[in-house]
């Protein structure tokens, strides 16, 4: 029996050693730090369990859904009833999100008898509207509110896109109590955070209330502001059914429970809007859940993310407000047209929203024309508008070498039993004094949606052209559907040849190309990356990127770059966000290394925010970094830094453009050029000697929105700029060309 004892302290010996073998390497610690990261994660979720458990059940079990919010004070939030709230003559929305109630439970008229029998028979049912994101609590949230697919784990993520509160407050110039959201006990940056866009931002967030107890204090504090404030939008997320699916005892049960309440719960709130005076009859109440859940045994660890059509699927029911009667649409509708649909009904543009309000929700009569073209001072400049009549032309890209051009977008759909996006692009063989006509690009009938394209150069001839399609992973999973990157030749219907296979991933690839190898960097699920390399014979190889999690918890990247320095050396840049900060962090690495260890440093300030980091290097200068930088009350700017060998980190940074951001670079030889977006469009300024000169700011888009930028220099003196353009009420792919001169404007090119 002695044995035993000494047995336990040589196995504890042995575990210590290997812990400091292993911990030797950087790579090692990441692993490390790792593996004791996932077994604090088991104990959070054993805790999560029963603190949320305890906090809606009592000692007997019973539900506490009915636990009020009497003791709750709207007037401790700090915002004041305002006369223009309660004097509003349009239409009003109340917009509830039943956070966590799937869709196979929201079709059962036992578990939601109330909304069945009587919400259902007032207004509209939809039956086939789908989520094209990620397929989760908070990224679906993200959604309903901005009208964008989600961005990868949002919980984490201020929303670069305005959400429909602040379209609403800016298209009216409504004050902060004109517009609230409650939220039930749910960390999520739509409901502890607005968006940072620079067009909308801080000044137009909504009055809001989180961490609610239950989702019955939560509709009572609704109730509550209703009568008060007579707000013009008024939103709710509800997520008791969310918390008892993932974290109940006996979840089944309790989840089937907290549907039933939150059933009663929306009565309530329709009863209350029929009541009031301001609200009567000219108030929509909308009903949306945020994802489904797969019921296929392909996914049994993960009921809700696997990105299967059922997972994607969500319920929604308008009523009220002139919406039609009784009526069911089949039509298919995305989850992203559910805020441009409020928007519409409160009369407000939602420019930066990709959906498209859904018709059948709107009563006769409700404008849906073009929107009106963002009001600018900027002068009219030359520019040629490639998209044609297409409603929503939108990311273009572009490739230039000496007179040779190539564009390529995507756009919706003319076919309504295609995948509802498609590419486009047409060339230019004469520097752009004449184009091709548009060409579709990529196209299988068998894809679900289509992202942005990416062309791909070539030593001769036309680049190739990549993008992410959603297609089904395999023949015998039906309803499986992963994202594959899709990759042929310019001009051919058909793609070569597919790369990857992964359930979500966040925003454009990152392209480098070093002679005839090129690599493409790309942000994935699991808060990691992958690394898409070809060499001269183009054949795809895939890696994954290790190391991009940090100790933090909630801290989800958001960009990544990376600049061979030499044959030997890597530099890293990650942009990385919380819900209240972001950070950039950097690392040198060995040039064949793909890890981002935990060990690479933040270098940015803290209590800022950081976005858009480009990464560029000119002739034999050192390493150079911009960036987008949020200040609180000064909005946007952008900031440049350099990298010193020395110390081997980036030295301060100074500011480059002050009211920009989104800055997009491109460098050949000694010229340098940098264009930004801002309040009076799409704006560049180059450098003919690598930086140590500056030519004045050119205005490049004119007057209207521009965003989505793409620029290249076909030469040193010739440079390409294509971006979405709203110069016509809706988004159009605009082109220019310009011509650079020593420190002048330069010449347009039409």
């Amino acid at each position: 029996m002695r044995a035993i004892p000494r047995l336990r302290f040589l196995a504890l010996i042995l575990f210590i050693l290997l812990i400091a073998a292993a911990a030797a390497t950087p790579y090692g610690r990441y692993r490390v730090r790792l593996a004791l990261r996932q077994v604090t994660s088991i104990y959070d979720r054993w805790t999560r369990i029963s603190k949320r458990h305890d906090l809606l059940y009592d000692d007997q079990g019973r539900y506490q859904g009915h636990v009020g919010a009497a003791q709750l004070d709207t007037a401790g939030v700090g915002i004041a009833a305002d006369p223009r709230a309660a004097s509003w003559t349009g239409r009003r929305v109340v917009f509830l999100e039943l956070g966590g109630i799937q869709f196979p439970e929201f079709t059962r008229g036992d578990l939601l008898p109330q909304l069945w029998s009587v919400l259902a028979e007032e207004g509209t049912v939809v039956t086939d509207c789908l989520n094209g994101g990620r397929t989760g609590e908070s990224a679906g949230t993200h959604c309903l509110f901005t009208g964008v697919r989600a961005n990868l784990h949002a919980t984490a993520a201020r929303p670069d896109v305005p959400t429909v509160f602040e379209y609403l407050r800016a298209a009216h110039d409504l004050p902060r109590s004109a517009a609230w959201h409650l939220f039930t006990c749910h960390q999520n940056a739509i409901g502890n955070n607005g968006g940072l866009h620079p067009e909308f931002g801080p000044r137009y967030w909504p009055a809001r209330i989180t961490n609610l107890r239950t989702d019955t204090q939560a509709i009572e504090q609704l109730l509550e502001i209703l009568d008060r404030y007579q707000p013009v939008l008024l939103a709710a997320s509800l997520k008791d059914a969310d918390r008892l699916a993932q974290y109940g005892r006996d979840a089944e049960r309790e989840y089937h429970e907290a549907i039933r309440w939150i059933d009663d719960l929306v009565l309530r709130v329709w009863r209350a809007i029929q009541s009031h005076e301001s609200y009567r009859d000219r108030t929509t109440l909308i009903l949306a859940t945020n994802h489904g859940r797969s019921i296929d045994d392909h996914a049994p660890d993960r009921p809700k993310f696997d990105g299967c059509e059922r997972c994607r699927r969500v319920g929604l029911l308008a009523v009220g407000g002139g919406v039609p009667r009784g009526q069911v649409i089949a039509q298919p509708v995305a989850a992203r047209d559910i805020a441009p649909t409020i928007a519409a009904l409160l009369d407000a543009p939602a420019p930066y929203a990709i959906g498209r309000p859904i018709r059948a929700l709107l009563p006769d009569g409700t404008a849906t024309a073009p929107r009106p073209p963002h009001p600018s001072t900027a002068p009219e400049e030359p520019s040629t508008v490639l998209s044609g009549s297409a409603p929503i032309a939108r990311d273009p890209d572009l490739w230039a070498e000496g007179e040779r051009l190539f564009i390529a977008w995507r756009e919706p759909q003319p076919d309504p039993s295609r995948p509802s996006t498609r590419l486009v692009g047409r060339s230019s063989a004469d520097g752009g004094t004449t184009w091709s006509e548009p060409t579709p690009l990529l196209s299988d009938d068998t894809w679900e949606e289509v992202d942005r394209p990416i062309l791909l150069p070539a030593e001769s001839g036309p680049p190739q052209v990549a993008t992410w399609v959603l297609a089904r992973s395999h023949p015998n999973m039906p309803d499986a559907w992963r994202w594959r990157m899709a990759i042929g030749t310019w001009g051919t219907a058909a793609p070569d040849q597919f790369v990857g296979d992964v359930s979500f991933f966040e925003g454009r690839p990152k392209l480098r190309r070093a002679g005839a190898e090129i690599d493409l960097y790309q942000l994935t699920e699991g808060k990691g990356a992958i690394r898409l390399r070809a060499g001269a014979e183009r054949e795809w190889e895939i890696t994954r990127i290790e190391g991009l999690r940090m100790d933090e918890r909630r801290v989800v990247p958001q960009g990544i770059d990376r600049l061979p320095l030499d044959p030997a050396r890597a530099l890293w840049i990650v942009n990385e966000r919380t819900p209240t900060s972001s950070f950039l962090r950097m690392g040198l690495h060995d040039a064949d290394s793909l890890g981002i260890h935990l060990d690479s440093r933040r270098f940015t300030p803290e209590g800022r925010h950081y976005a858009h980091p480009q990464l560029f290097s000119v002739a034999d200068q050192p390493p150079r970094l911009l960036c987008s930088e949020w200040l609180d009350g000064e909005g946007w700017r952008i900031v440049r830094s350099t990298f010193d060998e020395t110390t081997g980190s980036f030295g301060p940074f100074e500011v480059f453009v002050a009211r920009a951001w989104r800055p997009a670079v491109a460098a050949r030889g000694g010229t340098l050029l940098v264009a930004w977006e801002s309040a009076s469009g799409l704006t560049a300024r180059w450098s003919l000697d690598g930086g140590a000169s500056w030519s004045p700011d050119s205005t490049i888009s004119g007057g209207g929105r521009a965003t989505a930028a793409s620029i290249a220099l076909a030469d040193p003196l010739s440079a390409h700029f294509v971006w979405q353009s709203d110069t016509c009420g809706e988004w159009r792919v605009a082109w220019r060309r310009l011509e650079l001169g020593s420190g002048a404007q330069g010449s347009a090119k039409k």
